[in-house]
């Protein structure tokens, strides 16, 4: 794909050697020699002259209308170039972004197929944790900015009691018991709207570059996140005739609209939160609590055991740089029930199919050059889903064979 820079060497290219042909080589302009150039020849001239002006802005065009036009989100970010490098590093030693060519997510914490009780959360509700007493000025600035122009929807979200979110605020492995912690901490929707949904921007340009490093290491290197960011999880409903459930997003929703997702992802909800609880009492979050009632508000289903739940990492989506725990849940149910049970739940995706976890059905789906447009981190879970329980051989074979010619 032609970048700006490059259009604009090529045709700044053209016209010096162009020029240099003319003046030097072949002494003869149109514009200079009007008077005693055939009219054919002036014309070849204002040709040769207008093409690559033509050809350049088309090219530009090209790639601006690929840039809105890809489902995700109205435009790309524009980044720095050391932002970008630091972004292709983190992606270039996971086997399997690197058999998907993926860009729009990366896996930054590798939990590989680690079962349930390896991963547990802690819950602190100390005021100096609350993200209002943690945010920095330059992002303080962009919410001031962006309550001045939704100050309806600004004075709802402020007017939220505080434990109705919660957010990852640090993880951490214990080498000691041989598990991770996810440490989580209060928050409010607002901060995730106005900023974090945002950061694609161009009005977020100088929060993200700030912010940028600090998304994607604050998890290896036990920093505090910068952005509000707030704990979710994405995860891969597995059927017992392999098969992972996909669903498409609805065109009313404010990130990557009309774009498939693979099963669900789902906000983590605070202890103030009494409507479908992920925590027990004030203070005690529960995992099982959570992954059951995801299951139960996305597909009307929490008939399910904590041995059947799977954690593969913590994977940050680029356009917004919000991580997203990574989780399969392998069920004991056919797909034809696990449909049947979505068709009562109110789930408001457009439309919900499956894709069968062979290297064939995934390859058509997500390397064609025609397949549709996909969430972040969707395609990285769909093929952990696919290679889950393989041995390092059995899962090298089956990735050969996904990326095929």
């Amino acid at each position: 794909m032609w970048h700006r820079k490059y259009v604009i060497l090529f045709a700044v290219t053209y016209y010096a050697i162009y020029l240099v042909i003319c003046n030097f080589i072949q002494p003869f302009t149109w514009f200079r020699y009007a008077d005693t150039l055939h009219v054919a020849g002036a014309w070849l001239n204002l040709v040769v002259l207008i093409v690559p002006a033509i050809l350049a802005v088309g090219l530009l065009a090209l790639r601006e209308s690929k840039r809105a036009g890809d489902g995700l989100t109205p435009s790309l970010p524009r980044d720095k170039w050391i932002n970008k490098m630091v972004w292709r590093n983190s992606t270039r030693s996971n086997e399997i972004i690197k058999a998907l060519s993926e860009k729009e997510s990366s896996v930054v914490l590798r939990m590989p197929g680690l079962p349930f009780d390896r991963v547990r959360l802690t819950f602190s509700d100390k005021p100096d944790l609350r993200y209002d007493r943690q945010i920095k000025p330059i992002l303080q600035r962009s919410l001031e900015i962006w309550k001045v122009q939704n100050s309806t929807r600004a004075q709802e979200l402020d007017n939220e009691e505080w434990g109705l979110q919660v957010r990852l605020e640090k993880a951490e492995y214990s080498h000691k018991h041989g598990y991770y912690q996810l440490e989580l901490s209060p928050t409010k929707y607002l901060y995730y709207l106005s900023i974090q949904a945002r950061l694609w921007h161009k009005d977020l340009r100088k929060v993200r570059d700030y912010s940028f490093v600090n998304a994607l290491r604050f998890a290896t290197t036990h920093e505090r996140p910068i952005l509000p960011n707030q704990f979710a999880i994405h995860m891969a409903i597995v059927s017992a005739d392999k098969k992972v459930m996909i669903r498409k997003r609805s065109d009313e929703t404010m990130l990557f609209t009309g774009s498939w997702e693979s099963s669900i992802g789902e906000f983590m909800h605070g202890p103030k939160q009494t409507e479908c609880p992920h925590f027990i009492g004030d203070s005690q979050p529960d995992f099982l609590l959570f992954l059951k009632n995801s299951l139960k508000e996305e597909i009307n289903y929490d008939v399910c055991s904590p041995s059947e739940f799977y954690f593969y990492g913590l994977a940050v989506e680029y356009r917004t740089l919000a991580p997203k725990l990574l989780v399969i849940w392998l069920s004991r149910d056919n797909m034809s029930t696990l449909m049947e049970k979505w068709r009562e739940a109110r789930d408001p995706a457009i439309e919900v199919s499956s894709l069968a976890l062979n290297p064939k059905d995934l390859h058509d789906a997500f390397l064609l050059k025609d397949r549709p447009s996909w969430t972040p981190s969707s395609k990285i879970v769909t093929l952990y889903a696919a290679t889950h329980g393989m041995s390092k051989e059995q899962k090298a074979a089956f990735l050969e064979e996904f990326q095929g010619d």
